[in-house]
Protein backbone atom coordinates (compact mmCIF):
# COMPACT_ATOMS: atom_id res chain seq x y z
CA UNK A 1 0.00 0.00 0.00
CA UNK A 2 1.34 3.41 -0.99
CA UNK A 3 1.89 6.20 1.43
CA UNK A 4 -0.93 8.82 1.44
CA UNK A 5 1.63 11.63 1.44
CA UNK A 6 3.31 10.21 -1.68
CA UNK A 7 -0.08 9.93 -3.38
CA UNK A 8 -0.87 13.56 -2.54
CA UNK A 9 2.41 14.68 -4.10
CA UNK A 10 1.85 12.79 -7.35
CA UNK A 11 -1.81 13.74 -7.80
CA UNK A 12 -2.37 16.61 -10.29
CA UNK A 13 -3.73 19.82 -8.81
CA UNK A 14 -5.87 22.46 -10.44
CA UNK A 15 -4.61 25.90 -11.40
CA UNK A 16 -6.59 27.72 -8.72
CA UNK A 17 -5.30 25.48 -5.93
CA UNK A 18 -1.75 25.66 -7.29
CA UNK A 19 -1.85 29.44 -7.33
CA UNK A 20 -3.39 29.71 -3.92
CA UNK A 21 -0.83 27.56 -2.13
CA UNK A 22 2.22 28.68 -4.11
CA UNK A 23 1.57 32.37 -3.68
CA UNK A 24 0.75 31.95 0.02
CA UNK A 25 3.94 29.98 0.58
CA UNK A 26 6.09 32.66 -1.02
CA UNK A 27 4.22 35.47 0.72
CA UNK A 28 4.58 33.86 4.14
CA UNK A 29 8.27 33.22 3.73
CA UNK A 30 9.33 36.23 1.72
CA UNK A 31 11.66 38.89 2.96
CA UNK A 32 10.76 42.06 1.13
CA UNK A 33 13.29 44.58 0.03
CA UNK A 34 12.94 47.67 2.21
CA UNK A 35 13.93 50.09 -0.54
CA UNK A 36 13.54 48.92 -4.10
CA UNK A 37 16.58 49.58 -6.22
CA UNK A 38 14.92 49.20 -9.59
CA UNK A 39 17.01 49.84 -12.64
CA UNK A 40 14.92 52.71 -13.96
CA UNK A 41 13.40 55.91 -12.59
CA UNK A 42 9.91 54.78 -13.68
CA UNK A 43 9.97 51.67 -11.50
CA UNK A 44 11.42 53.52 -8.48
CA UNK A 45 9.20 56.61 -8.81
CA UNK A 46 6.81 57.80 -6.15
CA UNK A 47 3.09 57.57 -6.91
CA UNK A 48 1.48 60.74 -8.22
CA UNK A 49 -1.43 60.34 -5.84
CA UNK A 50 -1.88 58.81 -2.40
CA UNK A 51 -2.10 55.03 -2.32
CA UNK A 52 -5.32 53.68 -0.85
CA UNK A 53 -4.35 50.16 0.09
CA UNK A 54 -1.07 48.91 -1.26
CA UNK A 55 2.30 49.83 0.23
CA UNK A 56 5.00 51.84 -1.50
CA UNK A 57 7.00 48.60 -1.88
CA UNK A 58 4.04 46.88 -3.58
CA UNK A 59 3.62 49.93 -5.80
CA UNK A 60 7.25 49.67 -6.89
CA UNK A 61 6.98 45.89 -7.33
CA UNK A 62 4.07 46.20 -9.72
CA UNK A 63 5.73 49.01 -11.66
CA UNK A 64 8.84 46.83 -12.02
CA UNK A 65 6.71 44.08 -13.57
CA UNK A 66 4.76 46.47 -15.78
CA UNK A 67 8.02 48.00 -16.98
CA UNK A 68 8.72 44.65 -18.65
CA UNK A 69 5.28 43.33 -19.55
CA UNK A 70 3.81 46.67 -20.68
CA UNK A 71 6.94 48.15 -22.27
CA UNK A 72 5.15 48.63 -25.60
CA UNK A 73 2.06 50.34 -24.17
CA UNK A 74 1.13 53.22 -26.51
CA UNK A 75 0.47 55.67 -23.66
CA UNK A 76 1.90 56.69 -20.28
CA UNK A 77 0.71 54.33 -17.60
CA UNK A 78 1.32 54.16 -13.84
CA UNK A 79 0.76 50.45 -13.20
CA UNK A 80 1.32 50.64 -9.44
CA UNK A 81 -1.31 53.32 -9.05
CA UNK A 82 -3.62 51.45 -11.42
CA UNK A 83 -3.53 48.26 -9.34
CA UNK A 84 -4.16 50.29 -6.18
CA UNK A 85 -7.12 52.07 -7.81
CA UNK A 86 -8.51 48.84 -9.23
CA UNK A 87 -8.39 46.93 -5.97
CA UNK A 88 -9.33 49.72 -3.59
CA UNK A 89 -11.10 52.32 -5.75
CA UNK A 90 -13.21 50.12 -7.99
CA UNK A 91 -17.00 50.22 -7.46
CA UNK A 92 -16.88 46.43 -7.12
CA UNK A 93 -13.52 45.77 -5.42
CA UNK A 94 -11.72 42.49 -5.76
CA UNK A 95 -13.01 40.16 -3.08
CA UNK A 96 -9.68 38.65 -2.14
CA UNK A 97 -7.42 41.62 -1.48
CA UNK A 98 -4.98 39.38 0.40
CA UNK A 99 -4.28 37.49 -2.81
CA UNK A 100 -3.43 40.73 -4.59
CA UNK A 101 -0.99 41.67 -1.81
CA UNK A 102 0.63 38.22 -2.00
CA UNK A 103 0.92 38.37 -5.78
CA UNK A 104 2.44 41.84 -5.75
CA UNK A 105 4.98 40.66 -3.15
CA UNK A 106 6.55 38.12 -5.52
CA UNK A 107 9.00 40.51 -7.27
CA UNK A 108 10.66 41.42 -3.96
CA UNK A 109 10.72 37.93 -2.44
CA UNK A 110 14.30 37.00 -1.69
CA UNK A 111 13.29 33.42 -0.90
CA UNK A 112 11.63 33.10 -4.30
CA UNK A 113 14.79 34.40 -5.98
CA UNK A 114 16.95 31.91 -4.12
CA UNK A 115 14.65 28.94 -4.73
CA UNK A 116 13.80 29.59 -8.38
CA UNK A 117 16.92 31.32 -9.66
CA UNK A 118 19.68 30.52 -7.18
CA UNK A 119 20.25 34.25 -6.71
CA UNK A 120 19.99 36.56 -3.72
CA UNK A 121 19.05 39.38 -6.09
CA UNK A 122 15.28 39.87 -6.33
CA UNK A 123 13.45 40.81 -9.52
CA UNK A 124 12.92 44.35 -8.25
CA UNK A 125 16.62 44.86 -7.63
CA UNK A 126 17.58 43.94 -11.20
CA UNK A 127 17.98 46.38 -14.07
CA UNK A 128 15.13 46.27 -16.61
CA UNK A 129 17.30 44.29 -19.04
CA UNK A 130 18.28 41.67 -16.44
CA UNK A 131 14.68 41.55 -15.13
CA UNK A 132 13.38 40.90 -18.65
CA UNK A 133 16.05 38.23 -19.12
CA UNK A 134 15.10 36.48 -15.86
CA UNK A 135 11.38 36.64 -16.66
CA UNK A 136 12.08 35.24 -20.13
CA UNK A 137 13.91 32.33 -18.48
CA UNK A 138 10.82 31.74 -16.32
CA UNK A 139 8.60 31.89 -19.41
CA UNK A 140 10.62 29.24 -21.26
CA UNK A 141 11.46 27.11 -18.22
CA UNK A 142 10.71 23.44 -17.87
CA UNK A 143 9.39 24.22 -14.37
CA UNK A 144 5.63 24.55 -14.15
CA UNK A 145 6.05 26.82 -11.14
CA UNK A 146 8.23 29.34 -13.02
CA UNK A 147 5.98 29.29 -16.09
CA UNK A 148 2.89 29.61 -13.88
CA UNK A 149 4.23 32.60 -11.95
CA UNK A 150 5.33 34.28 -15.17
CA UNK A 151 1.89 33.78 -16.72
CA UNK A 152 0.00 34.99 -13.65
CA UNK A 153 2.08 38.15 -13.32
CA UNK A 154 1.81 38.89 -17.05
CA UNK A 155 -1.96 38.31 -17.11
CA UNK A 156 -2.41 40.55 -14.07
CA UNK A 157 -0.53 43.38 -15.78
CA UNK A 158 -2.66 43.09 -18.91
CA UNK A 159 -5.87 42.85 -16.90
CA UNK A 160 -5.01 45.97 -14.91
CA UNK A 161 -4.14 47.97 -18.03
CA UNK A 162 -7.46 46.97 -19.65
CA UNK A 163 -9.36 48.50 -16.73
CA UNK A 164 -7.82 51.96 -17.12
CA UNK A 165 -9.44 54.92 -18.90
CA UNK A 166 -6.26 55.48 -20.94
CA UNK A 167 -6.63 52.04 -22.51
CA UNK A 168 -10.35 52.48 -23.15
CA UNK A 169 -9.74 55.84 -24.86
CA UNK A 170 -6.90 54.36 -26.92
CA UNK A 171 -9.22 51.50 -27.93
CA UNK A 172 -11.75 54.00 -29.28
CA UNK A 173 -14.39 54.02 -26.54
CA UNK A 174 -16.31 57.24 -25.96
CA UNK A 175 -15.59 58.16 -22.35
CA UNK A 176 -17.75 61.29 -22.32
CA UNK A 177 -20.57 59.49 -20.46
CA UNK A 178 -18.22 58.47 -17.63
CA UNK A 179 -18.39 54.73 -18.26
CA UNK A 180 -15.16 52.81 -18.69
CA UNK A 181 -15.46 49.26 -20.05
CA UNK A 182 -14.54 46.65 -17.38
CA UNK A 183 -14.04 49.32 -14.73
CA UNK A 184 -17.47 50.75 -13.91
CA UNK A 185 -18.07 54.47 -13.52
CA UNK A 186 -15.13 56.83 -13.71
CA UNK A 187 -14.13 58.48 -10.45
Amino acid sequence: MRNKFADALTRPIGRERFLKYTIKAFALTSVTVSAARCGSPAAAAQPGAALEGISLQEYRNFNALAEIFLADAPFEFDAGLAVDRYVYGHPHPIENRALVHELIGIPSSRLLSVLLDGSFTTLVELSPEKRAERLNIWKNSGSKLKRGLYTIMRQTCFFIISSRPEFAAYSGYDLSRGIIPYAGARA
